[in-house]
């Protein structure tokens, strides 16, 4: 698993807001995304990676 850091430029200081179960609601996020990759598996050559997840910070 590969995770990289992006940071979203044009859309300000924020993403927006995000809410959480049974913690802080609507809390601004900042502008980096996680993404995280993985191999696909049964693609060895080239090498082929899929995003698994993806999230603002």
């Amino acid at each position: 698993m590969l995770t990289i850091r992006v940071p979203v430029q044009g859309f300000g200081a924020s993403l927006g807001r995000k809410w959480v179960k049974d913690g802080p609601q609507g809390v601004a996020v900042g502008n980096i995304v996680h993404i995280e990759l993985k191999v696909a598996k049964g693609h060895t050559k080239p090498r082929t990676w899929v995003v698994h997840t993806a999230y603002p910070e």
